[in-house]
């Protein structure tokens, strides 16, 4: 058994001072979910102009502005989604924009809005996970790393790949995967560095175990295994839709959205791919660069 083992891992704990003479702020009502070249934005007509980040949330009355050669799309949690082109001025309103003239359109609506974005996992599977174990090889510094899915990430269950770093001189492993009550559901010796896991092994919204061990002459073996979660059911089908829909085209910035919402999910191996193949339709595209490198995607 090594549910022993678990600890909360993730969670946005959101506190509000409670005053009587203090106005609740309105919600957001859009997100940037694509940033290319100068964007910037103001809370509401006559604040402070600051430039727009990717994921930046907008509320009512915001303005936003775009520079020479910029484009930006805002999501509406609505689902409704508008391009800003070069030039473009307009006010946002709960769901939509407003004044920003021919240097705006509207774009193909997302089936699933950005209220998929979680705030926290309240009892979700996901906000339980263990610690990442490592044994070494007896002094030789021979150690397994890099452990794809890792210490407490989320992931699909019916699309999971076990990866982790080889080493030279070793030529062989041993790939274990535990439910939590420590059932062995998968038990294989591989050449590879990387395994994906038969349909049907995991089920949503559970906890597993997964362990790789080296199983040639090195001796004794180094090891590491993690616990990690995959997504509960009613979560998956919700995303499905976006997902589908981004992934049947060549819109960047839907793969974009979808990297936020498999993001906020605790999926980072997903939002890392979502954001890999976006980047591959948008080309150089600074914003897209800094959302890789602020979830540590390889």
């Amino acid at each position: 058994m090594w549910s022993h083992r678990l600890a909360l891992i993730g969670g946005v704990a959101l506190c509000v001072t409670v005053g009587a003479a203090t106005e609740p702020a309105p919600a957001a009502v859009a997100i940037a979910s694509f940033v290319d070249g100068q964007v910037w934005s103001t809370p509401a007509p006559g604040g402070e102009q600051t430039p727009l980040r990717l994921f930046a949330r907008l509320r009512p009355e915001a303005v936003v502005t775009t520079g020479a050669g910029a484009r930006v799309v805002l999501a509406f949690t609505s689902g409704r989604r508008f391009e800003l082109q070069a030039g473009a001025r307009a006010v946002v309103t709960a769901e939509a924009l407003e004044g920003a003239g021919d240097a705006v359109r509207e774009l193909a609506a997302v089936p699933t809005s950005p209220q998929l974005l979680p705030l926290a996992f309240d009892e979700d599977v996901g906000a339980r996970a263990g610690a990442t174990r490592f044994r070494d090889s007896g002094g030789l510094g021979v150690h397994i790393s890099g452990l794809a899915p890792g210490d407490g990430e989320i992931v699909l269950a019916d699309a999971v790949a076990l990866a982790f770093e080889p080493f030279p001189g070793v030529d062989s492993y041993r790939v274990e995967v535990e439910d939590e009550a420590g059932r062995a559901l998968l038990q294989l010796e591989t050449q590879a560095s990387a395994v994906p896991v038969p349909a049907g092994v995991l089920r949503p919204g559970a906890l597993y175990l997964w362990r790789v061990r080296t199983a040639g002459r090195l001796r004794p073996a180094a090891m590491a295994e993690v616990v990690f979660a995959t997504l509960g059911a009613d979560k998956a089908e919700a995303r499905r839709a976006l997902a589908d829909q981004a992934r049947g085209g060549d819109d960047a910035d839907l793969l974009v959205l979808l990297a936020e919402v498999d993001s906020g999910l605790g999926m980072r191996l997903q939002a890392c791919a979502d954001l890999e193949r976006a980047a591959e339709l948008a080309g150089p595209n600074p914003a897209l660069d800094e959302a890789r490198a602020r979830l540590g995607c390889r």
